[in-house]
């Protein structure tokens, strides 16, 4: 591929914002990737922040249910050893508390894994 400005110097990259086609004297290394001098400079550059915030902000998103998942679990566990211990003829309520506990750890993990599948 030649340089979009200069057509018999072949180019070192593309632009990240038009896709130009860039030489080294054409090109900008803005930190984020090439842009061409100019308007194309400044516009990769907020493009860039604008993904990133994206980002940080779907993860946090997406780790909120993950947390209440996990913590549910663990009051699930916990309230089932507490009562386990007071009740022990009871076996039904033992075993509900079980089940419970498993579908909410699951749904934990469950949560986890398609976060982390996302991003």
């Amino acid at each position: 591929m030649k340089c979009f400005f200069h057509s018999t110097i072949d180019s070192i990259g593309s632009c990240k914002h038009c896709y130009k086609g860039l030489c080294l004297e054409c090109c900008v290394d803005t930190g984020e990737g090439l842009a061409c001098t100019g308007k194309c400079t400044e516009r990769v550059k907020v493009t860039h922040h604008f993904l990133e915030k994206t980002i940080y902000k779907r993860s946090i998103k997406l780790s909120v249910p993950n947390l209440l998942f996990g913590l549910i679990s663990i009051i699930f566990g916990c309230y089932l050893i507490y009562r386990l211990g007071l009740a022990k003829d009871n076996i039904y309520f033992g075993l509900f508390f079980i089940g419970m506990g498993v579908i909410f750890l699951l749904s934990f993990w469950l949560q986890l894994f398609l976060s982390k599948k996302q991003l």
